[in-house]
């Protein structure tokens, strides 16, 4: 049976794995110290080879540091948060551009994402109230990223949201 859980875990995760590694590769686009050799594709496969070594040398470093189910804990806290407010994002979306045409349009709009926002705040306040320490760090540690955001943004000119037309 642990085989079981061990092949379902391992596919459930996998997807991430791959996708944070795609998340470096993005980001060395040129603007991140040492992009050129994290940039650098495998000639047969085109996988992102060196973007997903460092993913896995800074999770064994993490995991060295500190305990993997914290880890993950707090790494689940992190993204509820940015869970709510991708679906506060569609509200906004569709309030700023009502008419326009949609490739993919959430199904039972209101109602699918105000349930998603009301599970995500359930996980996302209930972790508040039992580690709410450990919630703070993993807040501070999440802004950290803001300034490097902030810069590469600033460098390359790309990612200024247009102004607001109300």
């Amino acid at each position: 049976m642990g085989i079981f859980v061990r092949l379902d875990a391992d596919g459930d995760l996998r997807p991430g794995y791959y996708g944070c590694a795609g998340v470096v590769f993005w980001l060395s686009s040129g603007q991140l110290p040492f992009s050129r050799f994290i940039a650098r594709v495998h000639p047969t496969l085109g996988t992102p080879i060196f973007a997903t070594l460092l993913q896995v040398a800074i999770a064994i470093i993490m995991m060295a540091v500190t305990n993997p189910d914290y880890l993950s804990e707090m790494a689940i806290f992190a993204i509820y948060i940015f869970y709510i407010l991708a679906f506060i994002a569609i509200f906004i979306l569709r309030r700023r551009n009502p008419g326009t045409a949609r490739v993919y349009s959430v199904p039972l709009y209101p109602v699918i994402p105000l349930v998603a926002i009301g599970g995500s705040l359930f996980v996302v306040i209930s972790t508040l109230t039992n580690q709410f320490y450990d919630c703070l760090w993993a807040i501070l540690i999440t802004l950290l990223g803001l300034p490097l955001y902030l810069i590469m943004n600033r460098r390359s000119g790309e990612g200024k949201l247009p102004a607001s037309s109300s």
